[in-house]
């Protein structure tokens, strides 16, 4: 990630009016001063001027501060600027003013877009450009340079949609019109280098390095040029990063003493001439980590990527909290493929006879309980500040927000995705912006707090219990001299799973290094066993077996799990016919084991909300419990949402039963069973102690309707049936659920098929009801895994709440209850389906 030189075009206009001060601060690398300087020009123009001669003179400052404050890494700031100026373009721009203003009011919408294609933000920044293109094209002539500006920003906006082909075209077209057009003596010298660099990136992505070095020679080449120079000064980020790409270009064709040279020429310039360490520097210090690795030089590869760890997790901390959810999304994906690569260099460490063994232990699981479940926890700390806010604008905003999410899922629900594409995209805009307003007006952000290590949670931990975090690694593609390379990372690798015990100094390794066994074959046995109820030994030396013998003398196991352990029931893996790992340990499933540090309070129950047997068809009546067979059993599932759904009366029982359990211990039990077990009133529904769920549940396979795994992943409830529908479709959807009022919600059970299934995202967990309802602020999920028998999950839920009623312990309780339902039912199809998950 890097920034552009300020364009030689704003520096001219800037310079034209006799104010060459900003840009020698900037060449300086004075961004503090460069932007007091900026903003004191801009409030006197506004006191002077106004319409087309306001923007002509500010705009290009507006640009040049966003432009600091990036170089600076304070993207919150640096978009912020942009916006401003943008707000000042549309306020004094007239039909008039826009041909005597020419490019400069779309600049300020390209430095924006461009802005956005750093922070994720992808579908704002394709509309811009494309807007700014479409002008640009109307209005200026085809040998206007300024008419192909946004082509290098266009290019890497359509690569981030894996429009390959396309973008290198219109890298391509800017290239050569400038090569022969300008040659070397204008203006874009700077986007004309870049240009060149992306090309680089692109064919090292295809596997050409000979193309992939000679584009960036060319980058390398020009980066000196005096040109450049002028408007960024001699050491810049762009030839800093422009020294990298040599540096992997080189590390790619197996020359080592080529790429370190390149490698040391970009840290020597950026500790000259930068200094502090921000996120620019990121790249640089994963290839010269990458380049020591594929040397063995391990502690000095342990040493570049162990800097750039703790720049990422500083940055995100810092950045995070403002950004939308959906560029929380594609800007963790670029951070998580650095540490994707650490825990790779990981693993092979610690397979290794190196001096850093204990060192690469320690770091691979600070990163790991540090940056897992980032975006879950900005999302926790996000409904908890709103929850806890009186103020009534941020309230409405999350109001807006709210409708603008489910009018979204409606729109997706019904199927008609393609005569409505044109009203998502705008949804999905507007989303974003609401998204964007609120998390900045909540003040939601994890800036400055610490962030805890091995030691710590080991302190946590009591004589006889453990913590465990599973991290999923990727294969490493060794290079091999001149055989060129698609891709650094692939598939193929494994897992190291890491134990900490009772103030244990480090934690235990256990490496399982066949990650395909265990996502394949191995998983498909312990589903299928399930599914027809079959004996399965064979899973547990895979899954578990290997951690049993690190576990001596420990009862209780804190699992956080990550990659296909998401999908496995640690409890029910059988050593032996008969006998379960609940047998000798309690599993609590946590979602990061650094959450072991927070305060255990024994929970309070005094309101409960029971959902059971939704009417899913209004125009057909329900029987009455006693008129129904008591033998009848059935499946909590469907197919896909156009599939029969059939009545489920052991809901209305099992709602029933629990709704007297709890009422005899004067809890506030509120019912909502047949017509009443409504999407709506759901969604009305204030925070309660508990919210019992009973019914049929969904996950679907990706498919171009439904390619959000939060929109495939599902409740039924009331009306879902009928062909006249309002406002709710009767599908609750784990994107709507994620706005459900859950600040204060102990516990929740999703009796139902399949609620805990979802798109597995290394990192961030599962993408489905689970993560939705831990998102809203849930403190622990019930949910099941496969489709469940009716008849048993009413017995189970009967017994787990008794339980829990006597003790106030959720993973006591359910333990229990699945060990009474074993006795009646000793396979695991019938009791191990669902999984306790706490925050």
């Amino acid at each position: 990630m890097r920034v552009l030189t300020l364009p030689f075009f704003i520096i001219a206009s800037i310079s034209a009016i006799g104010q060459k001060q900003f840009n020698k601060k900037m060449r300086e690398e004075n961004y503090n001063s460069a932007i007091a300087y900026a903003e004191g020009k801009i409030d006197e123009y506004k006191r002077k001027k106004s319409g087309h001669k306001l923007l002509k003179l500010a705009l290009p400052y507006y640009v040049g501060i966003g432009k600091a404050y990036r170089n600076k890494g304070d993207y919150a700031k640096a978009e912020m600027t942009y916006l401003d100026g943008k707000k000042l373009s549309d306020e004094n721009q007239s039909s008039k003013s826009r041909k005597k203003l020419g490019a400069t009011s779309l600049d300020i919408m390209d430095a924006l877009a461009d802005m956005q294609l750093e922070t994720g933000n992808y579908r704002s920044a394709g509309s811009l450009l494309e807007k700014s293109i479409a002008e640009r094209k109307s209005t200026m002539r085809r040998r206007n340079l300024q008419r192909y500006r946004p082509f290098l920003f266009y290019a890497k906006y359509l690569l981030t949609q894996n429009k390959n082909d396309e973008a290198y075209q219109y890298l391509k077209d800017y290239v050569l019109y400038i090569k022969n057009t300008y040659h070397t003596s204008y203006q874009d010298l700077d986007r004309f280098a870049e240009a060149y660099e992306t090309l680089a990136r692109l064919e090292l992505d295809r596997g050409d390095l000979e193309q992939a070095l000679y584009f960036a020679e060319k980058n390398y080449k020009y980066q000196p040029h005096k040109w450049v120079r002028q408007t960024a000064g001699k050491n810049n980020l762009n030839r800093i990063e422009s020294c990298n790409l040599m540096a992997r270009c080189w590390m790619f064709k197996g020359d080592f003493t080529q790429a370190l040279s390149y490698s040391d020429q970009a840290a020597t310039r950026y500790n000259e001439e930068i200094g502090t360490p921000t996120i620019y520097k990121v790249p640089m210090l994963m290839t010269r980590g990458e380049l020591f690795w594929n040397q063995q030089q391990y502690e000095n590869a342990f040493v570049a990527f162990k800097e750039a760890n703790e720049i990422q997790l500083k940055f995100a901390n810092e950045t995070f909290g403002w950004l939308s959810e959906y560029e929380k999304e594609n800007f963790a994906a670029k951070l998580k493929g650095n540490s994707a690569l650490f825990y790779a260099f990981a693993a092979e460490a610690l397979s290794r006879d190196v001096t850093i063994k204990s060192e690469v232990l320690k770091e691979a699981y600070f990163l790991q309980i540090n940056s897992k479940a980032k975006i879950l926890d900005e999302s926790n700390r996000l409904f908890t500040a709103i929850a806890n806010s009186s103020d009534p604008e941020l309230k409405t905003l999350f109001s807006q927000w709210s409708d603008l999410k489910n009018e979204y899922a409606r729109l997706v629900t019904t199927g008609k995705t393609e005569e409505n594409s044109g009203q998502l995209a705008a949804l999905e805009r507007s989303i974003d912006e609401a998204d964007k307003k609120l998390a900045t007006k909540a003040g939601a952000s994890s800036k400055g707090s610490s962030l805890p290590d091995a030691k710590q949670i080991a302190n946590a931990l009591t004589a006889q219990e453990a913590a465990i975090e599973i991290i999923p690694y990727g294969k490493y593609q060794t290079i091999n001299g001149a055989s060129p390379i698609k891709k650094v990372m692939s598939s193929g690798g494994g897992y190291l799973a890491l134990i900490l015990t009772s103030n244990s100094e480090l934690p235990k390794l256990v490496m399982m290094p066949d990650g395909t066994m265990l996502e394949d074959r191995v998983h498909k046995f312990y589903t299928n066993s399930k599914k027809n109820q079959t004996t399965d030994t064979y899973s547990y030396p895979y899954y578990f077996g290997p951690l049993a013998v690190e576990l001596k003398n420990v009862k209780t196991i804190y699992f956080s799990p990550d990659g296909i352990f998401n999908l496995v029931n640690l409890s029910i893996l059988s050593p032996s016919e008969g006998r379960y790992v609940q047998d000798d340990f309690d599993i609590i499933n946590v979602t990061n084991t650094k959450n072991l540090l927070k305060s255990k309070a024994k929970f309070v129950y005094a309101t409960a909300a029971l959902m059971g047997r939704p009417q899913y068809n209004s125009a057909l009546a329900l029987k009455p419990i006693a008129q129904i067979k008591q033998d009848t059993a059935r499946n909590r599932a469907i197919v896909d949402l156009d599939s029969p759904i059939n009545d489920l009366p052991g809901t209305e029982t099992e709602v029933m039963a629990i709704h007297d359990l709890l009422t005899a211990q004067n809890i506030d039990s509120k019912l909502m069973l047949y017509d009443k077990a409504t999407e709506a009133s759901l969604k009305s529904l204030p925070s309660k102690d508990i919210l019992h769920i009973a019914t049929h549940g969904f996950f679907l396979d990706q498919s171009d309707k439904f390619s959000n795994p939060m929109l495939r992943s599902g409740i039924l409830l009331a009306g879902v049936s009928d062909k006249t529908k309002g406002t709710e479709d009767g599908v609750l959807t784990a994107y709507e659920a994620t706005l459900l009022s859950m600040s204060q919600t102990k516990l929740v059970v999703l009796s139902a098929c399949e609620t805990g299934l979802g798109d597995i995202k290394n990192g961030e967990g599962v993408y489905g009801l689970q993560r939705s309802f831990e998102a809203a602020g849930v403190q622990n999920i019930l949910m099941s895994l496969w489709k469940v028998d009716d008849q048993a999950t009413m017995e189970l839920m009967r017994n787990f709440y008794t339980q829990l009623l006597k003790t106030n312990d959720t993973s006591a309780a359910f333990a229990s209850a699945q060990r009474k339902l074993r006795i009646k039912y000793p396979h695991p199809y019938h009791w191990g389906a669902f999984k306790m998950m706490g925050r």
